[in-house]
């Protein structure tokens, strides 16, 4: 029980309790302190001890303690020592007053105690978990291990002529064949000027037919599947493809550059960061074990697994009235 008496004077959790936004969920957290608490000291020591020496007041049977003073005050910069004691007497006395009318038995303050008991063991215990350098280096490495290769992404360039009849499709075969034929590499980007007099592919032919980059092996998500897979066929730079059709159209592709994918990258930063959190889950583990062995869970009445299903909401839709 002297546990329990030295939780209940601890100014900080006192404190904490005390300042708390709900009104309601405060006086819960008093009444049940205080009812296990005091209580439970009352029946330690039934012939009541005299005052404890840095006691500076009592509210009916309680003490309040200068340490317990001193920690409001540090959190009510400006206010007065006067003030301060009296606010933690009125809270102090709506406590014993919610403890006289049995508040600290109902499930919701008891819930609210045990959450906050266990955030302030979790606090107590957690400390910062600063890894290594020697672990950021390992860490590092196997990053870097595990990474997958860089990937060579190739950049397209590609003619085009739309036709609408058979006679019209023949004819643009010709020409992209032509074209295609009479293409020499140089300098320029994708095709060059040919795009300009040899497709009608309006986004790409004032650009050297240049339709961006993708991966050695990936499709291109604007191109048919024919041409996707004749590039795929390619094995050279400025060699365009036999001319194909497909979509209502006549096409021709290339590549005319490489270059290896970006790969992503992580920083030490990042790294550090994500070993803290791996050590700081792995303590909090730790402490759960702990306090699984000191505590073990004894179950006096098996609950049901199965969440119950929900009861339907009533139909509170009203029809609207029909126009006379």
């Amino acid at each position: 029980m002297s546990q329990v008496c030295n939780t209940v004077k601890n100014p900080r959790i006192v404190r904490q309790i005390r300042s708390s936004h709900c009104p309601r969920v405060e006086l819960y957290l008093l009444s049940t302190f205080f009812a296990f608490g005091l209580t439970n000291c009352k029946k330690t020591n039934p012939s009541q001890p005299s005052i404890a020496a840095d006691t500076i007041a009592m509210v009916g049977s309680q003490p309040i303690s200068q340490a317990e003073l001193d920690y409001a005050l540090s959190l009510s910069p400006g206010k007065s020592a006067a003030d301060v004691l009296e606010e933690i007497a009125n809270e102090e006395s709506l406590a014993q007053l919610a403890i006289a009318e049995g508040l600290a038995s109902e499930p919701s303050a008891k819930s609210a105690v045990r959450r906050l008991l266990a955030s302030r063991i979790r606090e107590k215990y957690s400390t910062p978990q600063q890894p290594t350098d020697e672990e950021i280096t390992k860490a590092t490495k196997e990053w870097q291990d595990a990474a997958p290769p860089a990937q060579v992404e190739r950049r397209l360039a590609i003619l085009r002529i739309l036709f609408d009849t058979a006679g019209s499709q023949e004819k643009a075969v010709t020409q992209l064949t032509e074209a295609a034929t009479s293409f020499r590499s140089s300098d320029s980007l994708g095709f060059g000027s040919l795009s300009v007099s040899a497709s009608d592919h309006t986004d790409t032919r004032y650009q050297g037919g240049d339709a961006g980059w993708v991966k050695e092996g990936d499709a291109h998500p604007l191109l048919p599947a024919l041409v996707n897979q004749a590039l795929s066929d390619l094995k050279i730079a400025y060699s365009p493809s036999k001319v194909l059709v497909a979509d209502g159209a006549a096409w021709v592709v290339m590549f005319w550059d490489t270059r290896k994918a970006r790969v992503t990258s992580i920083t030490r930063s990042e790294i550090e960061a994500n070993l803290r959190y791996q050590k700081e889950q792995a303590a909090a583990v730790e402490l759960m074990d702990t306090s699984k062995e000191r505590f073990p869970l004894n179950v006096i009445r098996p609950q049901d697994k199965a969440v119950p299903n929900a009861t339907p909401l009533p139909n509170t839709s009203q029809q609207l009235p029909t126009r006379p």
